[in-house]
């Protein structure tokens, strides 16, 4: 087995797309795709960038294959990848086993087509979470209203919702999009509260502090999904 074959092992084991982490370590776009079909050796600047960006990850087993693929914990205080299964405020059964296709959005006309449209064509890879809500798909967080309990780049996995206010369960967090009129749509990651304006407003609630409330008519909205779980990178990319 050579390092092409223990990084793809590390990725999986992490539950990550192969782009994501090909972002976060500054690699191109299908480069450990291209390396691994052609069973080929990764440069030591390859391998460095890597282990720069993985600090759990152990450079013996990386190199060799030899001891464990994760330092003891000890020597890795600070974990790079975050999953949050635990974030919500109400429970969902845990499905053992799935696969979730992690989808990208900005190759789409906007998140109301890209629910009414074809998915296939936006996949880009499968995240793998044991132990989770059922999710329909993910895609990279949007925007910096979530800050600092998201950042953009992090991944968020998701439910469609119908577009009905009687589904909405309040103080959730949700990924809509919704007309600001002139066709123009908004798409955002936000707390959904109850509105002040009445049952047929809501109230659109940041994490960030520097993003003010927001109501809306309910009916404005175009696309609505719960967020699941979020997977969230502790360092930059």
């Amino acid at each position: 087995m050579k390092a092409i074959n223990r990084v793809i092992q590390y990725i999986d084991s992490k539950g990550v797309s192969n782009s994501s982490f090909e972002k976060r370590c500054g690699l191109s776009n299908g480069y450990l795709g291209t390396q691994l079909k052609r069973n080929a050796d990764l440069g030591e600047g390859i391998l460095n960038k890597i282990l720069d960006n993985c600090l759990d990850l152990g450079p013996e087993w990386l190199l060799t294959g030899r001891g464990d693929m994760l330092k003891p914990e000890h020597e890795n205080q600070s974990s790079e990848i975050t999953i949050v299964k635990g974030n919500r405020r109400t429970s969902d059964a845990m499905i053992e086993s799935q696969e979730i296709p992690l989808y990208d959005l900005d190759a789409t006309a906007g998140l109301s087509a890209f629910f009414k449209g074809d998915k296939k064509a936006s996949i880009i890879d499968t995240i793998k979470i044991p132990n989770a809500p059922r999710c329909d798909g993910a895609f990279g967080v949007v925007g910096d209203s979530m800050v600092p309990l998201l950042r953009s780049g992090d991944t968020i996995l998701y439910k469609e919702v119908p577009l009905n206010i009687d589904y909405i369960m309040f103080g959730e967090m949700y990924v809509l999009s919704y007309d600001l009129g002139d066709w123009e749509e908004v798409i955002a990651v936000k707390y959904i509260h109850k509105s002040k304006k009445g049952k047929n407003y809501i109230k659109l609630v940041s994490e960030n502090p520097n993003h003010a409330d927001k109501d809306i008519p309910f009916a404005s909205i175009r696309a609505l999904a719960l967020v699941k779980v979020t997977i969230r990178f502790n360092t930059p990319y």
